[in-house]
């Protein structure tokens, strides 16, 4: 092929119009700020007065974002900081497009369906192990397990835990019993109840066993009842065992 012909190639699948380019289709006609790349009647990537970056579908802008052709567009935005994503319902070719913004990404995390407020921002996901353990309110020695056994999913502010103890020596304990070693602090306010655990080989006759946090830190007071309709109340002396297996799901919430 001669090389006029391929110019002549080129120059059928690229049009030039003043800053913008289209591959494949005439660019539309975009706002004298912007400079974009139209691909074909489909896509097209641009910038808007030299301080956003755009990709859309279906979508150009002159004097506000309108429909390339008919259909539904997308667009993809990055400005101020942020990365928006935004969808928009079927139009008709040069039209004006109302955009949603779907999902939001800023130094405040991730908001949804045009958000801006901080405290709604999802900003932190995880998941990982944590040591479940009993201590006594003032002190505890001797202690060994069999299972000591936690895993927790972290979604914002809200931690969804998991957990399996027991014994193989109780050792001593002086005060009130407790769990530690939750992997985060509770938020306040204090006096959270955590829900009702699986128990067994307990030395004390009860009929279902709890937890609260009550001090806005990371431990939490184990709680029984020893008959229906009864409050709450603290185990005594005999509770815990050689034996003693505990296990639940919960709920909490952190600051973290």
């Amino acid at each position: 092929m001669s090389k006029q012909n391929e110019l002549a190639q080129l120059a059928d699948a690229v049009t030039v119009d003043g800053s913008n380019v289209g591959i494949g289709v005439v660019p539309k006609t975009w706002n004298v700020y912007d400079q974009a790349v139209q691909i074909g009647d489909g896509a097209a990537i641009w910038t808007y007065q030299n301080a956003e970056a755009h990709y859309s579908v279906n979508s150009y802008y002159n004097s506000g974002n309108k429909y390339i052709g008919t259909g539904t567009a997308l667009q993809y935005q990055q400005a101020a900081g942020a990365h928006s994503f935004k969808t928009a319902t079927s139009g008709t070719a040069d039209a004006a497009i109302s955009w949603n913004t779907k999902v939001n990404i800023d130094s405040d995390g991730l908001k949804f369906n045009g958000d801006t407020a901080a405290a709604n921002a999802l900003n932190d996901y995880e998941e990982g192990t944590w040591t479940p353990r009993i201590v006594g309110s003032s002190s505890e020695s001797g202690q060994s397990y069999q299972r000591q056994t936690g895993h927790y999913t972290k979604i914002g502010n809200k931690v969804f835990c998991r957990f399996i103890l027991n014994f193989s020596a109780r050792g001593s304990f002086s005060g009130d019993y407790l769990m530690d070693g939750f992997p985060f602090n509770f938020e306040g306010p204090a006096d959270i109840n955590l829900g009702s655990l699986y128990h067994s080989y307990v030395g004390q006759n009860v009929i279902s066993v709890g937890l609260y946090n009550r001090q806005n830190d990371n431990k939490a007071y184990i709680w029984i009842k020893t008959q229906a309709g009864q409050s709450r109340e603290y185990p005594n002396s005999s509770f815990l065992t050689n034996d003693t297996e505990l296990a639940g799901s919960f709920t909490m919430q952190t600051t973290a």
